[in-house]
């Protein structure tokens, strides 16, 4: 089936992320935007397991349809992101958008694969759909190289936004 597993979240040398205090709105998101926007090297999806990952996909069959056409044309790719919890609590809601394309996903303890419609350089953004708390939610993404952590997000509306590079 699609490959990069998700047994590959584990420890990544940095140790736990620490607690922090509650912060007030206006310094989390300060904090929040003094973090650089990382290039993830995300996997191509093979052109033979494009229609096993459109199963996967959560998207409606109409936008699923406008992505095919899309696939057709060479206009966007499918990629694998492997995507999950390294602080914060299980029972993530999340919107995920990429290239024109929008997802609702729930994580829970397990890191999930999430499949992604995106342009050859393109950007994904995360956003929290619901509070997280003082301590936030901290993600973590799969890549060729290794997990690389997003800065947390901590309330409903809270945005990560990532550039990604399709291997």
């Amino acid at each position: 089936m699609i490959g990069f597993g998700a047994h590959h979240f584990h420890d990544n040398g940095q140790g736990p992320v620490p607690s922090q205090n509650f912060i007030p709105d206006a310094q989390k998101r300060a904090a929040q935007s003094d973090h650089a926007v990382p290039t993830l090297p995300l996997s191509a999806i093979a052109e033979r397991d494009v229609p096993a990952a459109l199963t996967q996909i959560s998207l409606s069959l109409s936008e699923k349809d406008r992505l095919r056409v899309a696939l057709k044309r060479d206009d966007k790719r499918l990629v694998i992101m492997p995507l999950g919890i390294l602080a914060g609590q299980p029972g993530a809601f999340l919107t995920i958008s990429s290239a024109g394309f929008t997802q609702n996903i729930l994580l829970g303890t397990a890191a999930r694969q999430i499949i992604l419609p995106i342009d050859r350089y393109g950007e994904v953004k995360i956003s929290l759909l619901q509070d997280e708390g003082p301590t936030g939610l901290t993600l973590g993404v799969g890549t060729i190289y290794g997990v690389s952590p997003i800065a947390p997000l901590f309330t409903r509306g809270d945005t990560a936004l990532l550039n990604v590079i399709v291997q």
